[in-house]
């Protein structure tokens, strides 16, 4: 298994330093900050090509089209966007052998020691038996979330307005 520490802690970077509006322009500008490319556009999603070396190089970014009235009214769109960081399991029997697991939960200690060096700790911690485990740095421009599941390892940049939402609908 293979994953792209250098490109997640690079996009972890860009993600810092990028001048958020969190309108859709924001998508195509730092897909082009960061080398990467749209390549197709629903009316919720974005598919995006990345440069990262990972067996399934892609992202996708979620959208809101004015369901959220929140950020209808701030005027913002984007909601988040998850990058793939690790490779993905390519079948079920993959995705659930010992090793598959061992890989990625090592990959995941690698590149949230990483990022802790880069951010400091992470803000919150989250383990769902069904859904992973999660590290989140939330005092940023972009709320940056760390994600392990049975599949891959990926990154996802949120839009805090859509976080503070979804948090308040857990609550």
């Amino acid at each position: 298994m293979q994953a792209d520490i250098d490109g997640a802690l690079r996009i972890v970077r860009a993600a810092g330093a990028f001048d958020w509006t969190w309108t859709e322009g924001d998508l195509t500008r730092f897909c082009d900050r960061v080398g990467w490319r749209v390549t197709a556009s629903g009316a919720d999603h974005a598919s995006i090509q990345t440069d990262l070396q990972v067996s399934a190089p892609r992202a996708h970014a979620f959208l809101d089209r004015g369901t959220i009235q929140r950020m209808a009214l701030a005027g913002k769109a984007i909601k988040w966007i998850d990058v793939w960081v690790s490779d993905l399991a390519d079948d079920e029997e993959e995705d659930g052998s010992d090793e598959h697991r061992a890989d990625l939960a090592r990959t995941f200690a690698q590149l949230h020691d990483r990022l802790g060096i880069e951010m400091g700790s992470a803000d919150e911690k989250e383990f769902d038996e069904d859904l992973g485990y999660e590290v989140r740095w939330t005092e940023r421009p972009a709320v940056i979330t760390l994600a392990l599941n049975a599949q891959a390892v990926s990154l996802s940049i949120t839009n805090p307005l859509y976080r503070e939402w979804a948090n308040e609908g857990d609550e």
